[in-house]
């Protein structure tokens, strides 16, 4: 059961972002929602993850896999991957909690919410991952969100913030 808490875990918060935009009121609940559940999941695989075993999800059949170049679709979870995933997973709920009233009553709030889990999706995705490509996938599609997030609700100079944070 455990390998596939693996898959389950990094596929909710981008399930969770893909319906976020369509919730304009309740995008903040639902989004908390979302990071909650990916929280009692990593909580579910930590304790999966006992007696010093990796869970593993995947291997060198899956049809994702590039065999040619060396890549899997393999996402993998260790004593050491797992504290990262259990700080993320359970900081990101604290930050959607912590929101502040100017983003709630902006038009495009949903849209902060809806980067957030693309972020956590992310960022569980690069602790998981277990192929160094994919790694790589993920890591570069964290930037993606964080850039998103300096440049329309960062601080008062958030464009030139968002800029050197590109380069």
């Amino acid at each position: 059961m455990g390998n596939y808490l693996l898959f389950f875990l990094l596929l909710l918060p981008f399930v969770g972002a893909v319906i976020t935009p369509f919730l304009r009121d309740k995008a903040r609940p639902f989004s908390l929602l979302v990071a909650c559940m990916t929280f009692v999941l990593s909580l579910l695989l930590a304790l999966s993850v006992g007696g010093g075993q990796p869970i593993v999800w995947g291997d060198d059949t899956n049809p994702l896999a590039l065999r040619d170049i060396g890549f899997s679709v393999k996402m993998a979870c260790d004593g050491i991957s797992m504290w990262l995933l259990l700080l993320t997973t359970f900081i990101t709920p604290l930050v959607i909690v912590s929101t502040g009233r100017e983003i709630d009553e902006q038009p495009n709030a949903r849209w902060y919410y809806t980067w957030m889990l693309v972020l956590l999706g992310a960022l569980v995705g690069a602790f998981l991952a277990a192929d160094g490509l994919l790694f790589y996938f993920f890591f570069e599609l964290t930037l993606v969100p964080t850039l998103m997030l300096i440049s329309i609700w960062g601080g008062p100079e958030r464009r030139q913030a968002a800029g050197k944070f590109f380069i």
